[in-house]
């Protein structure tokens, strides 16, 4: 069966340069300097979207699990620190 590749080259058409894109569910993600930079970074997408809870984290009452994870605020700021 024919499998189309996520991954594409394409040129704007106003300046001509060209970049690399990946379609993630319906989203077109790009431009990246390369094709070895886009493929990396759909394959990243696609491990995140592994990782999100789906039918099989519903308990029996058909509730969804939940985890916690640790946020680091900057003091200075009280904003999210990366």
């Amino acid at each position: 069966m024919f499998e189309s590749d996520p991954v594409y080259n394409l040129a704007n058409p106003i300046t001509g340069i060209q970049g690399w894109f990946f379609i993630f569910e319906e989203d077109e993600v790009g431009p990246f300097p390369s094709r070895e930079a886009a493929t990396k970074e759909y394959e990243r997408y696609l491990e995140l979207k592994s990782r999100e809870p789906n039918d099989a984290d519903q308990s029996s009452d058909g509730k969804t699990k939940l985890s916690l994870s640790d946020v680091h605020l900057d003091s200075s700021t009280n904003r999210r620190s990366s």
